[in-house]
């Protein structure tokens, strides 16, 4: 009794230990990064930058329905924009997660908003 007791232990220990792992592993969606200029979210926001740029902030709101779109902030209350609809139609849910994204800015009256090609969540 005590042996399988012992093993079912071991199983639950190894099976948690696997879990916590694969959830601290980083999720990537999209094409491959491109080493795209890193930026940050104050240069973006100020419209400081043109063209291809990786950035990295908190989600701090995604769309409802399909997560297509979200918000990153950098903690300091700036935030934008990242649009995935034409490329990844479907996101899961990350508010409240790190993201990594690169993509290419585009300069709209309103905000600026980054056009994303790839993301990885933290």
């Amino acid at each position: 009794m005590k042996k399988i007791l012992l093993l079912c232990a071991s199983v639950l220990v190894i099976g948690a230990g696997f879990l916590l792992w694969h959830h601290m592993q980083p999720e990537h969606y999209g094409r491959a990064f491109k080493g795209a200029r890193p930026a940050s979210i104050a240069q973006i926001v100020s419209r400081q930058l043109d063209g291809d740029v990786q950035v990295e902030g908190k989600i701090v709101r995604q769309c409802p329905v399909s997560g297509c779109w979200f918000y990153i902030e950098d903690g300091k209350g700036l935030k934008f924009k990242v649009d995935f609809g034409p490329v990844l139609p479907k996101l899961p849910q990350k508010i409240g997660r790190t993201a990594i994204v690169e993509g290419s800015l585009i300069r709209t009256a309103e905000e600026p908003t980054l056009a994303g090609a790839a993301v990885e969540f933290k």
